[in-house]
This record gives C-alpha cells, sequence and structure tokens, in this order.
C-alpha cells in the first residue's frame, strides 16, 4: 500500500466518542440486534452473497460483522476493523460464541487497511456521525471496494425527534435532549440528512437510499431500554443525569418511567430514524 500524506491520514482516520466502558459494550451489543434488521436490509440491497469478501470499518462489538459472515456463508471472508483493542476483544468474543470462524477482527485504522479495491462490500454503521471529515473519509473507504462492488452506509438521523402519539413528556424531553447532546459530541451529526451532497463531494455516483423510523406500542420495552441507555451513553454519570429544563433521571428507573407513560396512554412511539444509503462503484 503507497504511504499516504499524513494529513490525509488523519482526515480519514475513523474515531469513536463514546468510549468503551463495558456499559457502553453492552449497549452496543444491544443496539446491534435492534439494528440487525435494517442493516440487512441494506447489505441484501449491496447484492452480499456468499463467498463474498466483505469489509467492516469501526466494527465495535462486531454486530455488522457477524451479520455480514452469516450472510456471506463459510466460503466468504470478513476482514472487520476497530482502533479500540478493547472493542476488538469484544467482537472476537462475540463471533467466538456464535462460532462464526469467517472474520478477521483487527485493531487497525482505516488507514493500515491494506487491498485496494479488494472487496466485494464495504460496510460501515454509526461510523459517520463520528467524522470530522465525512467527505474524506468516505472517499477513502471507498478505495477499497472492488470495480462492480458496493459502499454501504448507514446512520442514524439525531435531526428529526422521534414522535409519541399522544405525546408522552418524557418521551419527548428524552429524546430533545439526546439531539442536543449529539449536536455536541459527534461532528458529523446530522450526516442522514446530507448523504447525497456527501457521496457528491467524496466523488462518488449518486447513491440508493432508504429510511427507517422504529416504532412501537404497549410498554415499548425494547426502544425504551434503547432510549434510556443512548442518553446514559451522552452522560458523564452512568447513574444520573440532568436535563438541560434541569429535571434530573435516575437510570436505574428511566426504562420503567418511560414504559410506564406509553403503557397508560395507549401512545406509540418512535425511535430515531435510520438513514441507510449504498453505491455500486
Amino acid at each position: 500500500m503507497n504511504p499516504q500524506p499524513q494529513e490525509e491520514i488523519e482526515r480519514t482516520m475513523f474515531r469513536y466518542t463514546l468510549g468503551h466502558s463495558p456499559i457502553e459494550l453492552r449497549r452496543l451489543d444491544f443496539q446491534s440486534e435492534m439494528l440487525k434488521p435494517v442493516t440487512r436490509r441494506l447489505l441484501e440491497s449491496a447484492r452480499l452473497r456468499p463467498s463474498m469478501r466483505v469489509l467492516d470499518i469501526g466494527c465495535g462489538t462486531g454486530g455488522v460483522s457477524m451479520l455480514a459472515a452469516e450472510m456471506a456463508g463459510p466460503t466468504g471472508t470478513v476482514v472487520a476493523i476497530d482502533p479500540s483493542d478493547v472493542a476488538i476483544e469484544a467482537a472476537s468474543a462475540n463471533a467466538e460464541r456464535a462460532s462464526l470462524h469467517n472474520i478477521r477482527f483487527r485493531a487497525s485504522g482505516l488507514d493500515q487497511v491494506e487491498g485496494a479495491h479488494g472487496f466485494d462490500v464495504v460496510v460501515a454503521r454509526y461510523v459517520l456521525i463520528h467524522q470530522l471529515h465525512a467527505a474524506e473519509f468516505v472517499r477513502h473507504a471507498a478505495r477499497f471496494v472492488k470495480p462492480g462492488g458496493y459502499l454501504a452506509l448507514h446512520e442514524p438521523d439525531f435531526v428529526r425527534k422521534p414522535m409519541s402519539t399522544p405525546l408522552i413528556p418524557l418521551w419527548d424531553s428524552v429524546a430533545a435532549e439526546i439531539i442536543e447532546r449529539c449536536k455536541r459530541s459527534f461532528p458529523s451529526f446530522d450526516v442522514a440528512h446530507r448523504m447525497v451532497k456527501l457521496f457528491a463531494a467524496a466523488g462518488l455516483p449518486l447513491p440508493k437510499m432508504s429510511y427507517e423510523v422504529p416504532v412501537d406500542g404497549g410498554t415499548a420495552t425494547q426502544l425504551s431500554s434503547w432510549l434510556a441507555e443512548m442518553l446514559r451513553a451522552l452522560s458523564s454519570d452512568p447513574d444520573s443525569t440532568v436535563l438541560g429544563s434541569g429535571k434530573r433521571l435516575e437510570f436505574a428507573r428511566l426504562s420503567g418511567d418511560l414504559q410506564c407513560e406509553i403503557y397508560e396512554s395507549r401512545a406509540q412511539v418512535e425511535f430515531f430514524g435510520q438513514m441507510c444509503a449504498w453505491v455500486q462503484l
């Protein structure tokens, strides 16, 4: 692999701003299960088939890597990279428990990956929001796609606030707080709303796109837990946090309180939208 100028390397390095504490690793595992159906549809749109070679950028605890490995089958290969040794260790353990042996996990930055144009599918999930220079990152990621292969990206929408009907005040205030904290924490928090411009800036063709909103009712147990844990991930204290309104929330009871309000109001609630974009190169 030809050496890159240092400035370009720094502009295409991916970073994860939420850390890798045991609580965060558990949240990532839970989030992976919640996102699995959406990401599967993305990989199907990217024509992932048995025997293909996949690069998973920013693999975290391995959710996308394992899904891709299942779809590629035992004759396929997944190369999964993440700059965190802790994340790679957790991902490797998850894959071992799932008896998936066609994944090669590496503690690596994108600049250290070899094999330009060597992958049928290059995928990244919840990675662009962390990038200061998202277009440069996408341009660099595209270099690893074989001619005729696909670049596939999955990002959350932290611009549009999830709705509750009828209005659930606690759900509304937690969702609004998450959006405000994402604006402060993630350099590209709004990337889901500018995919067309992003691909153009990266010198790539117009992508195909889909947008899904998870919705539930009853107690909305999983969405309530997901929302509560997302707020915890964006908080300095793992036990409690203070909203912009001054209200203090205890994480030990937040998910339960959300579930009670939703159930008692016979409401339905939305989670943050999921934007998927893919392009054949």
